[in-house]
C-alpha cells in the first residue's frame, strides 16, 4: 500500500470514520494529490487534522509511519503553533517561520488555507472574516516568497472572492446559498473520485422549453463540474424503427430504448462529472404508459416493461426533470392521459424528481426550484457514497 493511501486509512480510523471529521483532511489531501505533489505530501495533507483534532502526537505518526522524517517534518509547519501564545504572537510567529520553509511545507500550508476560505464561503458565515483579511493576505504574501505554483493561484482567488468580491451585489440570494451547495458538491465530487456522471434526464411535452431550461443548468454547474448535455439519444434509428410495420409499438419502444441505453453506458466512462439528458430511457417509459392509457397494449406488457427496465433507472438516471404545458392538466381528455403517463412514471424514481409546468414561469425561476429540489438530492447520494468508501477503508 502506498504511503498516501496508508496515510488517509489511518485518518479515516483516527476519526472514526466520522463524515463531517474526515471530509475535511481528505479534501486536503486529494487537493495537494490533484496538484501533483508526491506521496510525502500527500500524506502529511491526510493527516494534518490527526494531529490537530485526535489525541495522536507527531511523535505517534512518526512512529506508526516507520520514522518517517519527510511527512513529519511537514506536519511540525503545517499544524498550528503553540497553542499557549496569544492569537497575534501566534500569527506573527506562523508567518514569520513560512517565509523560509521548503516549498513542500509550502504547499500543504496552502492546501490547508484553501480549504478553510473555501469552508467559509460554502457556509456563508461572514462572522469567520472579521479581522481575517490582513491575516489571510500576510499568509500569501508569506507563502508566495520563491513559491510559483498552480496551487497558490487558488489561494489567491478565494482571498479575492471572500474578502473583495462577498460585498458586491451579486444575483439573486437563492441562487447565492444554492452556489455554495454546489461547491460543497464539488469538494464531495473530488473525494469520491467516482467514475459514472451524475445522470439527470429532461423529458416532457415541451422539447423548446427543456432546452432552454438545459441551458441554464449547465451555466450553473459548468464552473465547479465537467459537465455534458446528450440530446437525442433514441436517433438515428428512431425514425427508422418507428416505420418498421412489422414491429409492433411494444417491439418498436423496446429497441428505441435499448439505442438509448447503449448509448448512455458508452457516455458513463466519458470522464464527465454530469451528464444532463434531454430524451432517454424515461421518455421510453412515458411512450408505453400513454400506450397502455390508449388501449394498444395491456397491462401485463406494460408492467414487464417497467420492471425491465426498473434496474436500469435505478443505475443510469438519477434524477427525472419532467416538464408539461398548462394544457395538459386542464384541457383535454388525451392530455389528460398524458399528465396520468408522467405521474405514473415518476413514481420509479422514489421521489428524484421534479414536475414543472414550464409555461408558467420564467425559465430562471424553473431553473431555480429544479436546482432546489436536485442539489440536496445529489448532496444526498455523495454522502452515501463517501459513508461507504470510508466503512470500505475502515475494513
Amino acid at each position: 500500500m502506498k504511503l498516501n493511501e496508508k496515510a488517509l486509512n489511518f485518518a479515516i480510523r483516527a476519526h472514526e470514520g466520522q463524515i463531517e471529521k474526515t471530509l475535511p483532511t481528505m479534501v486536503v489531501g486529494n487537493m495537494l494529490k490533484r496538484y501533483g505533489f508526491d506521496d510525502n505530501v500527500v500524506a502529511a495533507g491526510y493527516l494534518y487534522t490527526v494531529v490537530e483534532n485526535t489525541d495522536y502526537t507527531i511523535d505517534d505518526i512518526a512512529h506508526l509511519f516507520c520514522n518517517c522524517g519527510k511527512v513529519t517534518s511537514l506536519l511540525m509547519t503545517a499544524t498550528e503553533p503553540n497553542k499557549n501564545l496569544s492569537i497575534e504572537e501566534q500569527i506573527k510567529q506562523k508567518i514569520k517561520a513560512i517565509k523560509d520553509l521548503p516549498l513542500n511545507n509550502k504547499a500543504v500550508i496552502t492546501a490547508i488555507e484553501i480549504a478553510k476560505l473555501e469552508k467559509i464561503i460554502i457556509d456563508e458565515n461572514n462572522d469567520e472574516l472579521t479581522n481575517q483579511k490582513t491575516y489571510y493576505e500576510e499568509i500569501y504574501d508569506a507563502l508566495a516568497i520563491d513559491f510559483n505554483h498552480p496551487i497558490l493561484k487558488r489561494l489567491y482567488v478565494n482571498i479575492e472572492t471572500v474578502f473583495y468580491q462577498h460585498k458586491q451585489p451579486r444575483m439573486n440570494p437563492k441562487f447565492l446559498k444554492l452556489n455554495a451547495q454546489i461547491k460543497e458538491l464539488n469538494i464531495l465530487k473530488d473525494v469520491l473520485e467516482s467514475f459514472k456522471p451524475y445522470i439527470v434526464e429532461f423529458t416532457g411535452t415541451n422539447r423548446v422549453g427543456q432546452v432552454l431550461l438545459i441551458d441554464i443548468i449547465t451555466d450553473f454547474f459548468k464552473d465547479n463540474f465537467k459537465i455534458k448535455v446528450a440530446n437525442e439519444l433514441d436517433n438515428p434509428h428512431k425514425e427508422h424503427i418507428a416505420d418498421n410495420q412489422v414491429l409492433s409499438k411494444y417491439e418498436q419502444s423496446f429497441l428505441i430504448a435499448a439505442e438509448i441505453e447503449g448509448k448512455l453506458l458508452s457516455e458513463i466512462s466519458d470522464g464527465h462529472d454530469i451528464l444532463l439528458v434531454n430524451e432517454g430511457i424515461f421518455n421510453i417509459l412515458i411512450w408505453m404508459q400513454r400506450y397502455y392509457e390508449q388501449g394498444g397494449i395491456s397491462r401485463e406488457m406494460l408492467e414487464k416493461f417497467l420492471d425491465y427496465y426498473q434496474n436500469d433507472l435505478s443505475y443510469l438516471i438519477n434524477y427525472a426533470v419532467v416538464s408539461y404545458d398548462s394544457a395538459v392538466i386542464i384541457g383535454e381528455k388525451d392530455h389528460q392521459k398524458s399528465n396520468d403517463a408522467l405521474q405514473s412514471c415518476i413514481s420509479l424514481l422514489n421521489g428524484n424528481s421534479s414536475i414543472i409546468d414550464i409555461n408558467n414561469s420564467s425559465y430562471q425561476e424553473i431553473a431555480l426550484k429544479v436546482l432546489e429540489n436536485l442539489l440536496p438530492i445529489m448532496h444526498s447520494d455523495y454522502v452515501d457514497q463517501l459513508k461507504l468508501l470510508l466503512e470500505n477503508k475502515k475494513q
